[in-house]
């Protein structure tokens, strides 16, 4: 256990400049399943064991960044109706899974039900691993097919959105061009006609009801046109 520790440990260690790095160890747990025989020392019952660096003489612990779990597989009896908690669901499924041919209800999760697929996958002979791994890559690929054909229909889509809004904008802006046209043309009617009834000498208030056109309006015009002929 040792062994594996110290060379998590030393592979994080830059190869040189161990100045810089200053000796920035990251913590290591090291896991060990233990089935088919018992802790030294232990009482037959406690499946569990957490060790870490500890003084010995005070027992205060003195590093948390190094600890050693133990796993006592052959402690663990509990069948699945006695299952109580997370860890208990942990060792039912070590201490099973070579016999689990299906994931028990209580596992039912996505932690639990991805580490059901790695154990059945373990146990698939050569031949079966080989036909599992050419059907997992066809499924891939069926699915990389259907998200880029997604992708695509999605950008047809925002193109065929963005035509559609341009389109609308388009009918919009003709019809405010043609109600301009049309205003720009009856007031122009409006101004000869203001002017026909000038020459016929009737008074202003009558031409502007006639016309539509206010007082200054057509003050403003008549200016205009004498400036013109000036």
């Amino acid at each position: 256990m040792l062994y594996y520790a110290s060379k998590v440990i030393s592979d994080t260690a830059p190869k040189g400049n161990r100045k810089s790095w200053g000796y920035a160890i990251p913590q290591v747990y090291t896991i060990v399943l233990m089935d088919g025989f018992h802790m030294p020392g232990g009482d037959h019952k406690t499946y569990f064991h957490d060790t870490c660096l500890c003084n010995r003489d005070s027992g205060q612990i003195f590093y948390e960044g190094l600890g050693f779990i133990y796993m006592e597989l052959i402690n663990f009896v509990k069948s699945e109706a006695e299952v109580e908690d997370e860890l208990d669901k942990v060792f039912f499924m070590l201490k099973n899974m070579s016999t689990l041919k299906t994931l028990p209800r209580i596992m039912n999760s996505a932690v639990f039900q991805r580490f059901f697929q790695f154990a059945s996958y373990a146990k698939l002979t050569k031949e079966e691993r080989t036909m599992y791994d050419i059907s997992l890559k066809r499924k891939w690929d069926a699915e990389a097919v259907r998200m880029y054909q997604q992708e695509q229909v999605e950008g047809l889509e925002k193109q065929l959105e963005g035509l559609e809004k341009q389109l609308e904008e388009a009918k919009k802006a003709s019809v405010v061009a043609k109600a301009e046209g049309v205003a720009q043309g009856e007031h122009k009617k409006a101004i000869e006609t203001a002017f026909n009834l000038t020459n016929m000498g009737l008074p202003v208030e009558q031409i502007v009801e006639a016309t539509g056109l206010s007082i200054e309006e057509f003050q403003r015009i008549l200016r205009s046109k004498i400036e013109k002929l000036k």
